[in-house]
């Protein structure tokens, strides 16, 4: 039987006090609803361009939308996708101006990436004394950071609009590439059922990608 929790969404007040250099922090207290749509939306969008990644390497592979998703859910890593996608671009005869677009955007992605992760991943709290939003950071790479660190919602504005930004340039780019390349047997992907995300747009059709 599960626990009475586990039916319970994310409660609004996370009973969280953080220790830092022997001094005790204010238990947090209410975290405005704003806070958890804000960071909902880096979610939603950033799941969003991983699929538009995800979507165009299953085309350039010709293969059936569901046996590429076998392959592509197991890789994490922005720069990953992008060398997955550049690889099969120039595969296919993509010219280096295209290449050169994407090559681009991959850096942009890679922080992006980061910054999401740290925003969807790291524990919540709005300080009882001060009200400032504020996340644990914790990582390691190289060098430890271990700190609770305000983020302001300017921050997480950013972030959600930098992310859509990306998906509007990623998608225009991706088509402008596929577009240039000669023809190639598109049979498996194209009759293959799946979505089709708008590349000039941040929506996900959930028809077939039969064309």
């Amino acid at each position: 039987m599960l626990p009475s929790c586990a039916s319970r969404i994310l409660p609004l007040k996370i009973p969280l006090v953080i220790f830092w250099h022997g001094a005790t922090m204010n238990e947090s207290t209410k975290v405005p609803q704003e806070y958890y749509a804000a960071i909902g939306r880096i979610a939603a969008g950033w799941a969003y361009f991983e699929v538009l990644i995800n979507h165009a390497i299953w085309e350039l592979a010709n293969v059936e939308q569901h046996a590429g998703a076998c392959i592509t859910a197991h890789i994490g890593a922005p720069i990953a996708r992008f060398k997955a996608l550049v690889s099969l671009l120039k595969y296919r005869g993509c010219n280096d101006a295209h290449i050169k677009s994407l090559n681009s955007l991959s850096g942009t992605a890679d922080e992006l990436g980061q910054k999401r992760n740290r925003i969807i991943h790291d524990v919540s709290a709005v300080s009882a004394k001060t009200g400032e939003f504020t996340q644990l950071r914790i990582t390691a790479d190289r060098t430890l950071v271990f700190q609770p660190t305000p983020v302001p919602m300017s921050e997480l504005t950013q972030v959600a609009e930098r992310i859509s930004k990306l998906i509007k340039e990623c998608g225009s780019a991706i088509q402008e590439a596929i577009n240039s390349l000669p023809a190639y047997d598109k049979t498996q992907f194209s009759q293959s059922q799946g979505i089709s995300p708008d590349r000039h747009h941040s929506e996900i059709s959930k028809t077939p990608t039969n064309s």
